[in-house]
């Protein structure tokens, strides 16, 4: 058969990148070339052999002068996928490095816009804190640049007196040992306040009442 006869299939493939293809060229015999990658539905960027000194070419070509290379190849063809690969390889590995480096940016680009959001904040809240700005004027200036409100939070320590009660006990120590393992102060959240009694209950005194004889 007449090569300059060969005519290129006329449907666009499915092409995976890292597949290797046969390019059909008016004019010219089929190149055996490998995919890199797709640029969109009709167009493919392939590696082929540059020329007869072992080097190789990437060159965008159009989807429909591609079809899957034979599963048998002859010696040059299995001599020539081995550089194609091996260029795809190293193309492979450039790109990832590439993308890395965008990556890398594109975190220190986040970064530094996170530093500057806290920043402003905190430089708002303290105009705040020096009565520049009132507490509804800092929480609509933090609202429309979509931060977080400023809600102050006050930490005090409190002391309660309370008489308590307590039936069957056999002693004091008893009854001291009853009122910490059953009284407890509580708040819900509705309420704005949380009540942390980690710290224990003191108590002041415990002694009998009279006419309990």
């Amino acid at each position: 058969m007449n090569e300059q006869t060969i005519t290129p299939p006329t449907a666009a493939p499915d092409i995976p990148p890292g597949t290797l293809v046969l390019a059909w060229q008016t004019g010219s015999a089929p190149r055996l070339g490998i995919v890199t990658s797709l640029d969109g539905p009709d167009c493919a960027e392939v590696i082929t052999a540059a020329g007869d000194d072992g080097g190789t070419v990437t060159a965008g070509l159009s989807r429909a002068i591609l079809e899957p290379a034979p599963p048998v190849l002859d010696d040059a063809q299995q001599a020539l996928a081995r550089r194609l690969t091996l260029e795809f390889a190293a193309q492979a590995c450039h790109r990832v490095g590439q993308l890395r480096s965008q990556v890398t940016h594109l975190r220190q680009q986040a970064d530094a816009a996170h530093a500057k959001i806290t920043a402003m904040r905190a430089y708002a809240i303290g105009k705040h804190k020096d009565g520049d700005i009132c507490q509804d004027g800092l929480n609509a200036f933090l609202a429309a640049h979509d931060l977080e409100l400023y809600q102050p939070r006050y930490a005090a320590r409190i002391v309660i007196r309370a008489n308590v009660e307590v039936t069957g006990a056999d002693d004091e120590n008893q009854a001291a040992r009853m009122i910490r393992d059953l009284i407890e102060v509580t708040s819900t959240d509705e309420a704005g306040v949380q009540v942390d009694c980690t710290t224990g209950i003191d108590i002041l005194s415990t002694e009998p009442l009279p006419g309990d004889d």
